[in-house]
Order: structure tokens, then sequence, then C-alpha cells
């Protein structure tokens, strides 16, 4: 063969076999398959923000897609809200309801199994993310007036520690006032905080403590500073409640074996007055202007309902089984709840087995007038769901339009067109 002929044979294999690995690696080895990088392993179990820090341009596809995943939604079409909606699938944390000039009443929540923060008004099925900060697994929000300072709470690594992290959502704004994912930037609150409540206040919070075996109750920032103590007992089982500007509500925690109290507690003078007391599985809720309240009573394995008048000191039994946790008062009229009532009470010792989820409920929606007893059967949610919702944390908008809550049974976040 001619020497020139056999260099040519031999350069025209180099350039097919060069070829061939080049279009081998573009189009056909495995991209998605990334080498594992310890150090941002490491640092992502630490409130990531999408991506450690150095590190921009490194996967960078990954973290996109990863970023525009939106779990909560179940169905984002920007349509005319149902009646009756399941706004998230995955469970949410804590949420608050705002209002929002041009979409009207609007739900922002955080998902527990990230910590995003999502914004979802109530009138079209759509919602936003607004955060990119992760943090798994948070068991408990308390959002304050606004919806821009959050307090989350979660197990530490030790399973034994509660963690309070207090932070500021602050998603991003363009030029023409489009929101788009922004941080959630924070502090840790002290490691001891027993139970946490926001009040009405833009920048207070209330906690409970352990102290010398009892119970102190202190008001706070919230990130923590100017802490000052107004409440202290040598019970230290309490569940808060901040009505007012002025007013925390302390209720012994329930048990049917059990006789329980409710004390007001003035926020300036730490003054103590017994509301309530001697009472069986006792519940409250206070009303919005500190005028009424409900509370229950458990009485033979069974669930008694009240109203009490807090100026005449007028009890009143009311119709419907169910506990007081389970309603919301209506802000655009005070004599009215909205409650989540049980289609059937089982025998037992109430709200244990209810707390301890031995005993689980089906509700329907009622409206329940205070003042005259009158009630309206208003939604049978097996009429247009296979969901068995057990409501908690119910609340309604300022206008009384809506009533948002939480599904007990999976952490779920709806919503129910009352008017």
């Amino acid at each position: 063969m001619p020497k020139k002929t056999a260099i040519f044979i031999t350069l025209l294999a180099a350039i097919i076999a060069i070829g061939g690995f080049v279009a081998w690696y573009l189009f056909l080895s495995p991209q998605g398959t990334s080498t594992p990088n310890p150090v941002q392993d490491l640092v992502s179990k630490f409130f990531p923000q999408g991506q450690v820090p150095g590190t921009q341009g490194q996967n960078n596809n990954q973290g996109t897609a990863n970023t525009n995943q939106n779990q909560g939604n179940t169905n984002d079409t920007g349509q005319p809200a149902p009646i009756v909606r399941k706004i998230t699938e995955a469970p949410v944390s804590g949420f608050i309801l705002l209002e929002d000039k041009k979409a009207g009443p609007g739900a922002r929540y955080q998902e527990t199994e990230t910590g995003n923060v999502y914004s979802a008004p109530l009138s079209v099925v759509t919602t936003l993310r607004l955060t990119n900060t992760t943090i798994p697994q948070v068991r408990e929000s308390f959002f304050l007036p606004g919806g821009d300072l959050l307090v989350s709470r979660f197990l530490d690594d030790d399973y034994e520690t509660i963690k309070s992290f207090s932070g500021k959502v602050n998603p991003k704004k363009s030029d023409l006032g489009t929101i788009s994912e922004g941080s959630f930037d924070g502090t840790f609150l002290r490691d001891d905080i027993v139970e946490l409540v926001s009040g009405p206040l833009n920048n207070k919070i209330f906690y409970l403590v352990v102290e010398s075996g009892g119970g102190a109750g202190i008001i706070a920032n919230a990130d923590g500073s100017k802490a000052t103590r107004v409440f202290s007992s040598p019970l230290r089982e309490w569940l808060p409640q901040w009505v007012g500007d002025t007013t925390v509500y302390l209720t012994t925690k329930p048990s049917a074996r059990a006789l329980g109290y409710l004390y007001s507690v003035s926020t300036g003078s730490g003054a103590q007055t017994k509301i309530l007391g001697g009472i069986s599985g006792l519940t409250t809720n206070v009303n919005p202007k500190n005028t009424a309240l409900l509370y229950s009573e458990s009485i033979q394995n069974q669930i008694r309902l009240f109203a009490l008048d807090l100026k005449t000191k007028k009890e009143t039994e009311l119709p419907n089984q169910t506990l007081p946790e389970k309603c919301a008062w209506d802000p655009s009229n005070i004599d009215v709840v909205f409650c989540g009532v049980p289609n059937q009470i089982e025998n037992s010792e109430y709200p244990d087995s209810w707390y301890k989820g031995i005993t689980h409920f089906t509700d329907s929606l009622w409206k329940i007038n205070t003042k005259t007893q009158e009630i309206t059967f208003l939604t049978a949610f097996s009429d247009v769901t296979n969901d068995s919702l057990d409501i908690i944390k119910p609340a309604l908008d300022k206008n009384g339009s809506y009533v948002v809550f939480v599904n007990k049974n999976d952490g779920s976040l709806w919503s129910v067109k009352v008017k």
C-alpha cells in the first residue's frame, strides 16, 4: 500500500473515532448523574437557598428544576376557584390570611416538608412560591400580622430539642412589580420554648418556658430581643391565645380526667384574672374583640359546647357538639362562628383521644350564631370530595367570605367560599 494512502486511512480512522466519542458524550452519556459533592451535601442540611455559595454554575439545570417545582399545587390553572377548594396536596405547618388590593383575600402558608413559603389567592386556582430556603420538617408555623415575619418550629437532629427559627420572608420584586422566589432569613430563638403564639402586634410574640418546675410567660420581639416576663405559675402545662393588643389568655392543657382553668393575663402589668375553672376537658376560643368565648366540657365521653359573654358572664349551651378549636369567629359579625362539626362522635375521652390521634372526625361545616343559637348547615364535604376532612386551625378573611383550614388527617390546606 502506498505510504500516502496508509497515512490518509489512519487519519480518517482517527477522525471517525474522535467524532464517535464526541457524539456519544453529547447525546448518549448519562449526564443526569453527577459526582457527589460532600461539601454541598453537608451545607445543604443548613437552610440551603437553592445553591451552596461558591458553586454558581455547577449543576445549574438541576437547581433550576427544583426551584420551579411547586409541591403545594393541586391544579394551578388560574381559573376561578370552586366553592370547596383543596389548596395544597402537601401538608402545611401554618398559614395566615392576607388581603391584596388587586387579588383580594389570599392565604400565605409554609410547607411542612421543605419549609418553603407560598401564597395562594382564594378566588382563583393558582399559587406562587415566595421562598427557596429549605427548612426540613417544620411542625408549627406562626405568621405575624402582615405575613412577612414568621416563626418556624421543628425538631433538632436529636429528636428532642424543639428549635424555633424566627425569620423574614423576602420575596424578590422586579421593576414591573412581579414577585419571584426569595429568601427566608433570620435567627434562632432560645431552645427551651414549650409553647409559642403570635399576636396582633407587628413584631411581638408570646412564649412559655419551664422555670423552677413551673411555667413562665414571656413577651419578646419576633427575633427574641427585649424579652419581658409577664406571667408565672407553679403549673407549666398551658395553651396560650393572644387576643387584642393587651391580653393573653392561658388555658390549662386539657384532659377529660382533669379539671381545666382559663386565665387572662395583662401584657402590660401582668395582672391575672380567672375566667373559668373546674371544667373537665376544658378547651377555649376567645373572639377577636375580647367580648365572648367558646368553651367545651367533657361529660360522659361526649362534648358539650358553650358560649360565654365576658361582660355579662352569661353562659349559653350551643346546639352543635364540637370543640372550640374547630371554630373560627367571623370578623364581619362578632357573634357568629363557623365550625367544623363531626358528623358522628363516638364514645371516648375527649379531647384526649382526638389530640392523640386515637379518634378521627369526619366534619361538615356549620354557621352558628352564639347570641340567637341559630345554626345553618353549609357543607357536607362528602358531597364534593372523597377526602375525609377533620378541621383544625380554621380562620376567616376580614370580610367573612372564605373559611380556610387545615385537614388534621393529612395536613392539607383547604378553603370554602361561604358568601
